[in-house]
């Protein structure tokens, strides 16, 4: 059954902004699970401005707090499915929602197939817009600059699309990650398993017909004759 992991922790009263990418800026968020599950979808206080390229999502490993290697998993989105601002944040003017209201209003992206990330190893989401030309036709999210609202990870950015990162210690990205556990198969038994699990059943089946036969000889011969 598919469940919310790991997300951000209550961004929504605390201080804030909006991250831009476009073109070579790209942007990320570093997160690491608690439990060994497969990630299913995920969830991003994300939205388009002016006319903004497609949204490309990935989730990638780490290694000591930056992205490395290939995409594990990568999901394209058409600009035109994202919101054109961030009303969701707010219930109202002025107002701050509760924390789980607000999660139900942020964008899904459902992965083309699972991604397996395995516990207390640090992943990194990342997003970006090649197409996107400049600032005013880009992506946009909301951050959280004031507390560290997720102690697991940070955002990232990197000014030549991908090639080198920085980590921007204490902020974070408004995100949620949902997905299944995984629940280990027992291992099928070997040959020699097979064999001594058959023998296990039929040595005392054998030495039941065994006994049986014996007490009819025994019978038989000890039968007067007539």
């Amino acid at each position: 059954m598919e469940k919310l992991f790991e997300r951000n922790g209550n961004p929504t009263c605390a201080a804030g902004g909006g991250s831009l990418f476009y073109g070579d800026m790209w942007r990320g968020q570093t997160f690491t699970p608690q439990i060994t599950h497969k990630i299913t979808k995920i969830k991003l206080g994300v939205w388009r401005v002016g006319n903004a390229g497609p949204l490309i999502i990935s989730i990638r490993k780490t290694s000591e707090g930056k992205p490395v290697g290939e995409d594990l998993v990568s999901l394209t989105v058409d600009p035109s499915t994202l919101p054109t601002d961030d009303s969701w944040y707010w219930t109202g003017i002025g107002e701050c929602p509760e924390e789980d209201y607000t999660l139900s209003l942020l964008p899904e992206f459902t992965l083309p197939e699972p991604v397996t990330v395995e516990a207390n190893q640090q992943y990194a989401i990342i997003f970006r817009s090649p197409t996107s030309p400049d600032s005013s036709n880009c992506i946009n999210f909301s951050i959280i600059t004031e507390e560290d609202t997720y102690p697991r990870g940070d955002e990232l950015v990197s000014q030549d699309g991908g090639d080198t990162w920085s980590i921007k210690s204490g902020w974070d990205i408004y995100f949620a990650e949902y997905g299944e556990e995984i629940t280990e198969e027992a291992p099928s038994p070997t040959l020699t398993e097979q064999i001594t699990n058959l023998m296990n059943v039929m040595v005392p089946m054998m030495m039941v017909v065994m006994i049986i036969s014996l007490l009819t000889s025994v019978m038989r011969s000890v039968r007067p004759k007539k």
